[in-house]
């Protein structure tokens, strides 16, 4: 009997945790580096400009890309400081895991092997509509996980909700109007 009441418990405790919105496979991670995981940033970086990691420092960071641009999402993990050198082993980022909209990404730019600071990327060539969403980047090392979110809005093309062909039936309506008037 004790062990269905402490599975049901745990059930409900992985039901209430995952209530509070956030993805189920970090639900051990937290946001900010703590007992020895490591520290991560995620920031934007496009062809034109540098990373602006400055403007993004919250944990519900957001950016606007144009539609058909190219930008590359950096995620960059940092072993912790102030540990002992002999937890070094324990303390390199081991891997990096990218997610978008709870989903796992496959392929991406990363190695496989541990560092003190590891870097990993995915390009969006071309952006297209359906790469708008919440992107998060996981940092793994043996004493914990990191993850940060970045939200990816989309700008430019059509207006959100309006099909082409609705689009070009009102300039349609409104030059003949115009000209009717004259």
């Amino acid at each position: 009997m004790k062990v269905a009441y402490a599975s049901y418990s745990v059930i409900v405790t992985v039901a209430i945790i995952a209530s509070l919105g956030r993805p189920i496979w970090c639900q051990t991670c937290g946001t900010e580096a703590y007992g020895g995981s490591p520290s991560v940033d995620f920031y934007v970086t496009t062809p034109d400009k540098s990373p602006h990691t400055s403007e993004m420092k919250h944990l519900d960071k957001a950016v606007t890309v144009q539609l058909g641009s190219n930008v590359t999402l950096v995620c960059t993990a940092k072993m912790p400081l102030g540990f002992p050198p002999y937890l070094r082993s324990y303390l390199e980022p081991n891997l990096i895991k990218l997610f978008v909209n709870y989903s796992f990404i496959r392929e991406f730019n990363c190695d496989k092997k541990p560092r003190k600071v590891k870097t990993c990327s995915l390009s969006l060539v071309n952006v297209k509509p359906g790469d708008k969403g919440k992107y998060f980047c996981q940092a793994v090392n043996e004493l914990g996980c990191t993850y940060k979110q970045l939200k990816v809005a989309i700008t430019g093309g059509e207006q959100e909700g309006q099909e082409p062909g609705i689009r070009q039936g009102r300039k349609t309506i409104l030059s003949k109007f115009k000209r009717s008037l004259a």
